[in-house]
């Protein structure tokens, strides 16, 4: 089924696009959220597909914001821009989340203007990150990272770039 357009509203508590679930999604297009909460989750999602997505005003969504992954195992994220995520503020935004996500593809990411960049957490293992820009990070306030990893094993990083942050540029903990 191909969703040409959909609109809201939407309540600010919940995600622009959440799956559930599923294999074999191809989720490509704009998103854009006037009131900073546009966001992709994707839980628990195999062996599917964002390419050429652009977030724009997101990050206010209860600790949500960019896109998410979450249990999600052997997908491909490419030609991804992440912005206007409400850099400065406190309330645990990010442009993009590994949470016991493996073995995924990432390649060819701008992400900038949040208080976290590219999160890896716990069991997020053997994923493949290339051609990654994140910009613009942290508060003047805590400790926040352009990019963290923490609990995670085996990712590689090519052509990595971790500017203008805050705080950390890069942090791994108990990897």
């Amino acid at each position: 089924e191909k969703l040409e357009r959909f609109s809201g509203p939407w309540t600010g508590n919940e995600a622009t696009i959440e799956v559930d679930s599923q294999n074999f999604i191809w989720i490509e297009g704009e998103i854009k959220d006037p009131e900073q909460n546009a966001s992709i989750i994707w839980n628990n999602v195999h062996h599917s597909v964002l390419r050429n997505v652009v977030v724009i005003n997101s990050g206010n969504n209860y600790g949500y914001g960019g896109i998410t992954l979450s249990g999600s195992d052997n997908n491909f994220l490419k030609g991804l821009a992440i912005s206007g995520l409400n850099a400065g503020s406190e309330t645990g935004n990010h442009t993009l989340l590994f949470d016991g996500a493996e073995y995924n593809t990432v390649y060819d990411v701008k992400a900038s203007n949040s208080t976290y960049g590219l999160q890896i957490l716990s069991g997020s293992n053997g994923n493949v990150f290339s051609n990654v820009m994140i910009s613009n990070t942290g508060t003047s306030s805590g400790n926040y990272e352009g990019l963290i990893i923490t609990n995670s094993s085996n990712n590689r990083f090519t052509g990595v770039t971790v500017a203008n942050t805050a705080s950390y540029g890069v942090r791994v903990i108990e990897t």
